[in-house]
């Protein structure tokens, strides 16, 4: 697997952040925000990617994930606040801000979108305080729904679907459960034409070797002999393509030493990464580059909890009372953290999409008694039992699964 299909997003953002524009705004009259407040993010992209280095194929927003999370942090209080401190920074909302108003661009050949929403369901009342934040810092649309009807998750889907170009269509595939007290929902989409694009008569099957010795064929784009920015040295080399605007680049590198496409990504540190931008060298360079499509979609729960977000996960410690409460009085804690994400490059350009969910429930009431403890861990017989007639349609017994 090339690291471009592992590290682009992390890359990609590394790039947006390190040109998003010398200062942003901050809220309430403070400071302009120097570059060098967007660590705690690039250091948030860079854990996520991380977390999630054995799948196959992975990739990320993890901006997306970041101003998913800042919602529901900015309704966090005492030691969950602190977590989310941690995780994502405390100035968090500061960089969310600044996230908000520097990513997003519309151009004839390069658009790059940013949209949040807050699905709350009729049993949540949320506290005005965070409202207005999600509101005026995350531009956030607010909804009123029963999460747990299928009209809700249509609703969703279709907000979802509009909002990502199409890439995106069907974020849930059932309705949120009962428990279900607020939604939270991130997107980022991604357009944008090569600076230079590749011709589409010179892309053909070639083979990609793969690291465990086997082979594949892939679409291959070529380049011949144009200049363009480039690393090459005795442990990886790699490129650096702009895309129209200028402000946006795709970059990919590979290991030549023999060590494998995670053991480079481990030193892509975000300090290595702002080092390498200041590496590149400029020549003559004839480019191979896939042509590929890439989806991911993942549950993040177990991934932010290695990171050290953990009491917004559990149903009795979780505090969030700086967000909202139940009307039925139960805890509100973090459910589930999942990404959908679309890759596509071809000779004009790239197209991506990302979708963040989050979702939070109300702790329901302990049972009174303990529940019966059934455990089929050795042979058993089973049947398909027709109740009307009490005949078993189907019987049999499982000796070895």
């Amino acid at each position: 697997m090339c690291v471009w299909k592992m590290a682009l997003c992390i890359m990609c953002i590394a790039g947006l952040l390190s040109g998003c524009g010398k200062q942003s705004e901050q809220l309430a009259g403070e400071k302009d925000m120097e570059q060098d407040s967007y660590e705690s993010v690039q250091q948030f992209s860079y854990s996520l990617m991380t977390q999630n280095l054995q799948e196959k194929n992975p990739v990320l927003s993890p901006v997306s994930a970041y101003l998913a999370l800042a919602m529901a942090g900015n309704g966090a209080d005492g030691e969950t606040a602190e977590e989310f401190g941690q995780v994502l920074g405390t100035d968090m909302t500061n960089v969310s801000c600044s996230l908000m108003k520097a990513l997003p661009k519309k151009e004839e050949k390069t658009k790059l979108s940013i949209s949040d929403s807050a699905w709350m369901d009729q049993e949540l009342i949320p506290e005005e305080d965070w409202l207005a934040v999600i509101k005026d810092v995350f531009h956030a649309e607010a909804y009123r729904a029963k999460l747990s009807s299928d009209e809700a998750m249509e609703q969703i889907n279709a907000w979802v679907e509009q909002r990502t170009n199409g890439l995106i269509p069907g974020m849930l595939e059932e309705p949120l459960p009962q428990e279900a007290r607020l939604a939270l929902f991130n997107t980022v989409y991604f357009y944008a034409d090569w600076q230079t694009p590749f011709q589409a008569e010179a892309t053909y099957e070639q083979e990609f070797y793969k690291e465990d010795g086997s082979t594949a064929m892939v679409d291959m784009m070529h380049r011949r002999e144009e200049y363009e920015d480039y690393w090459q040295n005795e442990r990886f080399e790699g490129i650096f393509l702009p895309y129209a605007d200028e402000t946006l680049a795709f970059v990919a590198l590979k290991p030549t030493d023999g060590s494998t496409v995670r053991e480079l990504y481990a030193e892509l540190t975000p300090e290595r990464l702002s080092q390498l931008l200041k590496e590149k060298q400029n020549g003559l360079v004839t480019l191979e580059l896939p042509k590929y499509e890439i989806t991911f979609d993942k549950v993040l729960n177990e991934e932010l909890k290695q990171m050290g977000l953990q009491q917004a996960f559990d149903g009795e410690k979780a505090d969030f009372t700086k967000l909202g409460r139940a009307e039925r009085g139960g805890n509100l804690y973090i459910s589930l953290v999942r990404q959908k994400a679309v890759i596509r490059v071809d000779e004009k350009g790239t197209e991506a999409a990302a979708a963040t969910e989050l979702a939070m429930c109300e702790m329901t009431a302990l049972r009174e008694t303990e529940p019966v403890h059934v455990c089929f861990d050795e042979p058993f017989v089973y049947m398909i039992w027709d109740t009307e007639t009490e005949v078993p349609v189907f019987i049999g017994i499982m000796d070895e699964p």
